[in-house]
C-alpha cells in the first residue's frame, strides 16, 4: 500500500505542487484554527522527505514557503516573553520539523 508506483513517479512533481499549493492557501494566518493539522499534514512522512529528495530544485522552494508561512504565522506569538500553551506546542512542532531538515 506504501510501495510507490513507478506509473506514477511523473505526475510526483504536479500532486507535490497542487498540495504545497493547497497548504499555501490553507495556511495558518489565514485559517489559524487549521494551524496544528496544518503543520501535521506538511510534515507527514509521505509529503515532507518526497518534496524534500526531489529532483527539481522548485521542490525544496515549495517547501521553503510553507515553511516560511509557519514562520510568518508564529512570528507575533514569539515576540512576547511568555507563550500560551497552545502556541508553545506549535512551536514545539516546528521546532521539531526544523530539526528533521
Amino acid at each position: 500500500l506504501n510501495t510507490p508506483d513507478p506509473s506514477l513517479d511523473s505526475s510526483l512533481i504536479e500532486v507535490l505542487n497542487a498540495f504545497t499549493h493547497t497548504f499555501h492557501k490553507l495556511r495558518p494566518s489565514r485559517v489559524p484554527a487549521f494551524a496544528f493539522a496544518w503543520v501535521e499534514l506538511i510534515s507527514h512522512r509521505m509529503f515532507m522527505p518526497k518534496l524534500l529528495i526531489s529532483k527539481p530544485h522548485r521542490c525544496s522552494v515549495m517547501f521553503k514557503t510553507l515553511i516560511v508561512d509557519l514562520l510568518e504565522f508564529l512570528k507575533p506569538y514569539l515576540q512576547n516573553a511568555e507563550l500560551m500553551e497552545q502556541v508553545h506546542l506549535l512551536y514545539k512542532g516546528t521546532l521539531r520539523i526544523l530539526l528533521v531538515l
